[in-house]
This record gives structure tokens, C-alpha cells and sequence, in this order.
């Protein structure tokens, strides 16, 4: 589905992404002003970020974008912050500091296609992340 029109679908969706994503500074940390570090991402933010993900793409209700994600997060035994944080990845193309392979997997699968992303994106992260791990 076109951003605007005239505007293809696809590779300027994900060009988009991926900007936010960088500005965002999902990946890393960042530094309060007391000089303490920090998750650049943390839980509230991103169930903020997600659930306005899901109002854009979906053209819904904050409530009825919250309810989504409370569902697959009960639905797939996962905490609702981790959920929230793996769409948010997701939708930005980017790897959160705490990454849950397990959330990603289940991010991808739920909202992968809707999102225009190319399948197995978070998929392949999250089993380097795995490899990385063990």
C-alpha cells in the first residue's frame, strides 16, 4: 500500500524504516545527563512505539492496537514488553540492545508481511544472535 500517493510500496517503506530505526538508536545506549548509560530503548517507549506502529499500518484504535499486542503476547507465552520491543526492531530494521530471538521469531511472524518486510529478516538475526550466545 502506497505512503502517498504516486508513491511505490516497498523499498521506500523500508528505506523509511530503516531511517527511523537509525535515528532511533535502537541498538545500543545512550547517556542520561547524570552520565549514567541506559537501554536506548526501554520497555514503556517501546510499547508506545509499537502500538503506534500497529495504529499507522493497521489504521486502528490506540486500544485496539494495545489489545493486539497483549493477545500475541499471551498467545505465544512472551512478556508484552518484549513483544513490543521485537515489533518495534521489526518495523525499524534494527536489533534492540536486549534482543529476544524467541519475540522476533514471533514479531516477524505476526506483523513480517504486513509491514512489508523481506521474510526472515529478524529471523536471521535472531538465530546469529542465538549462535552469538551459546
Amino acid at each position: 500500500m502506497p505512503i502517498h500517493p504516486g508513491e511505490a510500496a516497498g523499498t521506500t517503506l523500508l528505506g523509511k524504516q530503516r531511517k527511523i530505526g537509525n535515528e532511533m538508536n535502537l541498538s545500543g545506549t545512550t547517556t542520561t545527563t547524570a552520565g549514567r548509560r541506559r537501554p536506548a530503548l526501554d520497555g514503556r517507549r517501546a510499547l508506545d512505539l509499537a502500538e503506534g506502529i500497529l495504529v499507522a499500518v493497521r489504521r486502528c484504535e490506540p486500544d485496539t492496537a494495545f489489545g493486539e499486542l497483549v493477545d500475541v503476547a499471551k498467545g505465544n507465552g512472551l512478556s508484552l514488553f518484549a513483544v513490543a520491543s521485537a515489533l518495534v526492531a521489526l518495523a525499524s530494521c534494527t536489533t534492540a540492545a536486549t534482543f529476544n530471538a524467541e519475540a522476533a521469531l514471533v514479531a516477524d511472524r505476526h506483523w513480517g508481511e504486513l509491514l512489508g518486510i523481506p521474510a526472515l529478516h529478524l529471523t536471521a538475526l535472531a538465530q546469529s544472535q542465538d549462535e552469538a550466545t551459546t
